[in-house]
């Protein structure tokens, strides 16, 4: 007969071999998780890293600016029409191709990026999704208010305003109140973002801020 404790040994063993599944089943699915997370947001790094080189922009705003517009998805379409991984919106292409010194965007497509054109096999209504030209056109769009605004000692936020809610409603919070009264210029960031009316806009800078901060602390690159 079998002694109550090899009994009970024995009972147990079923339960112990299951937590063992169990936890080597949460590992696994973790470990899958991560995988996926950190392909997503890695995978254009080298992208990033190019297309802000050309333009003299730091690649971790960028990236910041990405993770917030698009989380990443390439092919992120929005109610305004913003689309692609830097949420270009037809306006931002028309100003493009003006200052490219073309007078049609598909021209300007076609010369800018004649190789992927051809190498994508893009369509018209495709090639403003593809990564390569998205973010390039993002790029210059992003150093083109950089630039605007590069006397402003609240040039990144107020950039960041500019590229989410237009130019006008950016300065136009600069020097007055939301409520259309003239005050003097905001001076900190805080009260910057506190004369924003668009609570989407103030989260949306906020957030971006928070990530580049997060990106230089971590002083390790993409």
């Amino acid at each position: 007969m079998s002694s109550p404790v090899t009994s009970v040994d024995s009972n147990k063993r079923p339960s112990l071999k299951w937590a063992i599944l169990i936890v080597g089943i949460g590992a696994l699915a973790g470990l899958a998780i991560y995988g996926y997370w950190y392909y997503r947001t890695h995978r254009f790094d080298k992208l990033i890293i190019a297309e802000s080189s050309e333009q003299g922009l730091d690649p971790r705003l960028v990236k910041s600016l990405i993770a917030e517009e698009s989380f990443f998805n390439p092919q992120a379409h929005s109610s305004a029409d913003a689309r692609g991984l830097m949420q270009v919106t037809p306006i931002v292409v028309r100003e493009w191709t003006i200052k490219k010194g073309y007078t049609d965007e598909n021209v300007a497509y076609a010369k800018e990026f004649a190789n992927r054109l051809r190498t994508a096999n893009l369509s018209t209504d495709q090639v403003i999704f593809d990564p390569e030209v998205n973010v390039r056109i993002g790029c210059w769009y992003l150093r083109y208010l950089l630039n605007k605004y590069e006397s402003q000692n609240l040039q990144i936020p107020l950039t960041l305003a500019a590229y989410n809610a237009g130019p006008s409603k950016a300065e136009g919070w600069l020097h007055h109140a939301y409520t259309g009264s003239a005050v003097s210029d905001a001076t900190t960031v805080e009260e910057y973002l506190n004369r924003i009316e668009y609570p989407e806009t103030r989260e949306y800078i906020r957030n971006i801020v928070s990530r580049y901060a997060s990106y230089k602390r971590a002083n390790s690159g993409l």
